[in-house]
């Protein structure tokens, strides 16, 4: 079954299943989740106008005090942003007095539109009123009765009870349990009378646990709270145990009471419904809302202690490619072995996280140096990018890491996290093998990429690019056989931004898709308007890795040239040799479909890349363009580049492929090019690129003037 995230309806449907009472309210305070045992529990009917606004009822506290709403524990969670566990609180129904013990948390839901703040409670009435009575009847026991049977006439009030009770006298020793004690703990009452209660103990809780019980009991007279506690048969359980000291005429504890009840079913539902929030389903990680309080948690202990630490991102390159080319079950399965990795890569002390998609967070706590946390993200990074199985075949992918330092890198977990995502996003970063640490300098330089990146979602939406072309002229007689078409994008204030700074961008976002639809058809749509005049051109149109990796591209191209009804072999697509060897399975069967409709394809860049020659006969190509750096050092100086250009030209004549060469700027470099038998020449020698105006005005001079005739040739 393919993994997804669980959204709010499918969460809290399992809420029904607890016997906990369960209220969803959003950060307003307005309902939107009730379960059925909160209205049983609050004796409420179904429409009660009580439920839909919490903050409306009227609660008090245990020594019947009304409370401020703001007090009430949804408030508290609201305004506080953290879990407000275990609270008592009261309220009156139809003249009756009913007691809750009450817990507050906020909850970060996938498909919620805010915040949302989970209430559940649990009835205390009950445990109230035995430990009430039992107290009572202590205090009022006559010197007339034996104490002894005055405590088990109290005790036998109270065996219909579900909870526990323990008598102990003013030492601690138990005098009386009933039969809901030993139900609970397995101890007959032969066994513990006589006996201190710590016979009970789980060894779970510290000293300090203990002695701040004791603290309570000695100053307030009263504690409650979660215990955990050992049975006879060795088994750990959680309790809620409230423990009331009764003092005599004079004033001194005669009697220690106190009354428990077994949380353990509770527990374990509250254990499944907080992994549930809090653990990412896919990898038994925390996720985002855990890792944000345990690095809350670790700042304020570094604090204290004086100590550093450091939060890792990293996020896997390309991983949308993966689930696409392989689908999801195989991408979930890498993000399942990604979370293992990252795991057995750290200390145990280390928490590792999946924020969401492919994007893992890391906390390490007490960090001297930057050294240790460069360390601790290298050994991660080398884990990461060993190789994945997909269907069968090794997959390789890499990953990309940042690191921020607190106190130095930000105050605030949220903060901390944010500077590593700008550390690993760092677009000048050139270590790719290493995390990056995070510097003021990146955050620039991200925060200008970022609202780059916003102004070029805008720009597509508006249409800000224009098309520049630039002639292809054939050697022989320099009639232009047709043109690169060039995006430019003309910004707010009318300048040209270079496609240096918008392209690189527009592929890591993906904005190339949408923008490469754009280029596709504004260009066919000016060549066929000069094709109708008369000129027979071809247009070519480059095609990114981004591109030639959407499962859409092939519909919408046969679309545009539908749509138009524009001849497909007029229609040139360019590829650089990273492009066609980053996948060459995928791209031999794009090219073969499309090539079948008509369509051309060009190598672009050739040369400079690392593919090897036995594919260019099974890739469907028409042309070789000999990149600009060959071209730029051929001459009478230039004995190697001259060399390989023509191997190149003599190489694509033996597989009936036309050359074409970029960068072509002088004399001498067209004439050896022309010598060579290289086929057609686009370059500033004949023209630069140029508006759309400027470039059917060109068209009206082919043939072109011969550059030898005119200007001197510098480089004989």
């Amino acid at each position: 079954m393919m993994y997804r995230e669980f959204s709010i309806a499918e969460t809290l449907s399992l809420l029904d299943q607890t016997m906990s009472g369960v209220l969803v309210y959003d950060r307003n305070k307005r309902l939107v989740y009730k379960n059925s045992s909160s209205l049983r529990l609050l004796r409420l009917e179904e429409t009660s106008p009580l439920l839909e606004r919490f903050d409306e009822c009227r609660y008090f506290d245990k020594d019947g005090n009304y409370l401020d709403p703001e007090q009430y524990p949804l408030s508290r969670a609201i305004r506080e942003a953290r879990s407000i566990e275990n609270e008592i609180i009261g309220y009156r129904r139809g003249g009756v007095e009913r007691w809750l013990l009450c817990s507050a948390c906020p909850l970060v839901l996938p498909d919620a539109d805010s915040d949302l703040i989970l209430v559940s409670f649990i009835d205390y009435t009950t445990l109230r009123e035995a430990q009430g009575k039992l107290e009572l009847y202590l205090k009022d026991a006559s010197s007339e009765v034996d104490s002894r049977d005055r405590l088990l006439l109290a005790a036998n009030v109270f065996t219909s009870v579900s909870e526990g009770i323990t008598i102990t006298d003013a030492k601690g020793d138990i005098l009386i349990v009933n039969q809901a004690f030993s139900d609970i703990t397995g101890y007959g009452p032969d066994e513990v009378i006589g006996r201190n209660p710590r016979i009970l103990k789980s060894e779970h809780h510290d000293h300090e646990f203990y002695a701040g019980m004791w603290r309570s009991l000695t100053e307030e007279g009263s504690w409650q709270g979660e215990i955990i506690n050992r049975r006879k048969d060795g088994t750990i359980y959680p309790e809620w145990l409230s423990i009331t000291a009764v003092r005599d005429a004079a004033g001194f504890v005669s009697h220690y009471v106190a009354v428990f009840s077994d949380r353990s079913d509770m527990k374990a539902r509250e254990d499944e419904i907080n992994k549930l929030y809090y653990i990412d389903t896919l990898t038994d990680l925390p996720n985002r809302f855990l890792f944000l309080d345990r690095v809350g948690e670790s700042i304020r202990m570094s604090e204290r202690e004086g100590k550093k630490l450091a939060i890792l991102y990293f996020d896997i390159n390309n991983f949308k490619y993966i689930n696409s080319k392989f689908g999801y079950l195989a991408g979930d399965a890498i993000i399942r072995e990604a979370g293992a990795r990252i795991r057995a890569a750290l200390r145990k002390a280390d928490t590792v996280a999946r924020l969401g998609g492919d994007e893992f967070a890391i906390l390490l706590p007490n960090v001297d140096r930057a050294e240790c946390a460069m360390r601790a993200g290298k050994n991660v990074l080398d884990a990461l990018q060993q190789p994945y199985e997909a269907r069968g075949q090794q997959l390789f992918v890499s990953a990309s890491g940042g690191i921020a330092l607190w106190p130095s890198d930000g105050a605030e977990p949220g903060e901390l996290i944010a500077n590593a995502i700008i550390a690993a996003k760092d677009p000048k970063r050139s270590d790719v093998d290493n995390p990056q640490l995070y510097m003021a300098s990146i955050g620039e330089r991200v925060k200008l990429r970022l609202d780059l990146e916003s102004k070029l979602r805008h720009a597509i939406e508006r249409e800000e690019f224009e098309l520049y072309y630039q002639a292809k002229v054939r050697t022989g007689d320099r009639s232009i056989a047709g043109m690169e078409a060039l995006v430019r994008w003309r910004g707010e204030d009318g300048r040209l931004i270079s496609p240096v700074d918008f392209i690189p961008l527009a592929e890591e976002s993906g904005l190339i898709v949408p923008l490469g639809k754009w280029i596709l058809f504004k260009a066919l749509q000016a060549t066929k308007t000069w094709r109708d005049k008369g000129h027979d051109l071809v247009v070519s149109v480059n095609l990114s890795a981004h591109q030639f990796k959407d499962r859409q591209l092939e519909t919408m191209i046969l679309r545009a040239l539908q749509d138009l009804a524009y001849p497909p072999s007029a229609l040139d697509l360019e590829i650089t040799e990273s492009v066609a060897m980053s996948d060459i399975a995928l791209t031999i069967k794009v090219m073969k479909h499309l090539s079948e409709s008509g369509i051309h394809f060009s190598l672009d860049d050739f040369g400079t890349g690392y593919s090897s020659f036995s594919y260019l006969t099974k890739l469907p190509l028409q042309w070789l363009k000999i990149d600009q750096s060959f071209v730029r050092g051929i001459g009478p100086e230039g004995k190697t580049e001259n060399a390989i250009v023509k191997a190149v030209v003599s190489m694509a004549k033996s597989l009936d492929l036309g050359t074409i060469a970029e960068g072509c700027e002088t004399v001498g470099q067209y004439k050896v090019l022309r010598e060579f038998g290289c086929d057609q020449i686009q370059g500033f020698i004949f023209s630069k690129p140029v508006p759309e105006n400027e470039f059917e005005a060109l068209l009206g001079k082919a043939p072109l003037p011969d550059p030898m005739a005119y200007e001197p040739d510098r480089d004989r």
